[in-house]
């Protein structure tokens, strides 16, 4: 990641890495304003995988305050207001990110990506579920996160998708030791949702395929927080309603999900304390790579 002065003519540029591309931001002729809110969008993640394509985007502020965005040299369109051009950005960026994608035959999910002692683990979840909570805990905890977002899947690995954590306002509430780390963090909607990248705090961040140990479906816990297995049959729809199609037909991804559930062993999660949570998520066993028949319900309790 690059922020700040750079290239020729003193332009500023930053340039990161979103899945197979590198995405280049030149801001030298937008109101300094502007550079600053596209650092909700930079991250620093480091990537294990190439980059086959350059995204280039640049800013012109003009005499009436508006800016225009352009892609690869052409005039996208003229916004308002720093926001605006991030808005933009963001949507443009993630869109042919995740059209590439969807070519090259991955299917994207609504999961939180966690690397520990029991492997690869995605935690499912529809969104205020707690996904991002759970993952600063275990990134506090020790654990490796690569996403609490957005994860790609294909052949039963799992590609994380590099994106700055989203903190909404309630979260150091429930996570108070990462308040250290959230200083002078970009922000949207007034400063009620802030953009975290873990690389900035001295955590490592790397995006890397890997195959899916667990899948892990989380829930708000009610008194208590718990784990049991799950049967991959009975988590099949709540994992498909937490995918996002693209250009991919229903039936590939269909098999997509049903290839990462017929090797991962499945959880459901029930967080009501987010450090209980944690602790279960990482006492997960290593994977093992055998057939399974459905398991029975047995609930693991605080």
């Amino acid at each position: 990641m690059r922020l700040g002065p750079g290239g020729q003519g003193g332009r500023e540029i930053a340039g990161f890495r979103l899945l197979w591309h590198q995405v280049e931001l030149n801001t030298g002729q937008a109101d300094p304003a502007v550079a600053e809110a596209l650092r909700y969008l930079v991250n620093g993640a480091e990537h294990d995988l190439p980059a086959l394509a350059v995204m280039h985007y640049s800013v012109t502020t003009r005499s009436d305050g508006s800016h225009v965005v352009s892609e690869e040299g052409d005039a996208l369109e003229a916004v308002d207001g720093a926001d605006g051009v991030l808005d933009l950005i963001y949507r443009r960026v993630h869109q042919r990110a995740f059209e590439l994608a969807s070519l090259r035959g991955w299917v994207r999910l609504h999961a939180a990506v966690v690397d520990g002692a029991g492997g690869r683990t995605l935690i499912v979840a529809p969104s205020g579920t707690g996904k991002t909570t759970l993952s600063c805990r275990l990134l506090l905890d020790g654990a490796a996160v690569a996403a609490d977002e957005s994860v790609m899947i294909k052949d039963g690995i799992a590609l994380p998708v590099a994106r700055r954590f989203h903190l909404k306002s309630d979260l150091e509430a429930a996570v108070p030791d990462l308040r250290p780390y959230t200083t002078d963090l970009p922000s949207l909607s007034g400063g009620s949702v802030r953009a975290f990248d873990p690389s900035e705090a001295n955590f490592p961040w790397s995006v890397a395929k890997a195959q899916v140990a667990h899948v892990v479906l989380l829930e708000r816990g009610v008194e208590r927080s718990s784990l049991a297995p799950g049967s991959a049959v009975a988590v099949m729809p709540e994992i498909v309603a937490e995918s996002f199609p693209h250009q991919e037909p229903t039936g590939a991804l269909l098999a997509e999900i049903a290839a990462v559930l017929s090797r991962a062993r499945c959880w459901r999660l029930r967080m009501h304390s987010v450090n209980r949570a944690a602790t279960l998520v990482a006492s997960l066993p290593e994977s093992r790579q055998t057939s399974r028949h459905d398991p029975k319900e047995h609930w693991i309790h605080e």
